[in-house]
């Protein structure tokens, strides 16, 4: 059964890198996309009251708006229902204590997206294999 994952990210230009690199490593997963934070409550929000399937992971762009990254975690990570989704940072560089405020509200990581295409293929081939075929998710 295919896992839902769902990101936030803005940019169109990522979005579809991201699904381009999902789809050419063959992940066995769906990928929801919210392009704003509002867009991602409600999602898990509908998942919650069973009108959308529960994600497996969140991908969270540090740069979300109108709430920043570290209000979506703490807001997610405070309701029940979401305690067992693993919720990854993406962001392009972060100062030390942005990172730790992170972790603190409940990232399970924080990624610096890579800036070379060569960079994003092996961190996405990397971060799939991990996620993927090592950890196990419900």
């Amino acid at each position: 059964m295919k896992k839902t994952i769902l990101m936030l990210e803005g940019d169109d230009d990522d979005r579809f890198i991201t699904q381009s690199m999902f789809v050419e490593k063959q992940a066995d997963v769906a990928l929801v996309f919210a392009i704003n934070s509002k867009e991602l409550l409600k999602y898990l929000d509908d998942a919650k009251a069973g009108l959308s399937e529960m994600p497996a992971m969140v991908l969270l762009s540090y740069l979300a708006a109108p709430m920043n990254a570290v209000d979506i975690l703490r807001t997610v990570t405070s309701d029940p229902a979401y305690k067992h989704i693993p919720i990854v940072v993406l962001s392009d560089a972060l100062p030390e204590d942005s990172i730790r405020r992170c972790y603190s509200e409940g990232a399970v990581s924080v990624i610096m997206k890579a800036i070379s295409s060569q960079g994003v293929e092996q961190k996405i081939s990397t971060f799939i294999r991990y996620w993927f075929q090592t950890v196990e998710l419900v």
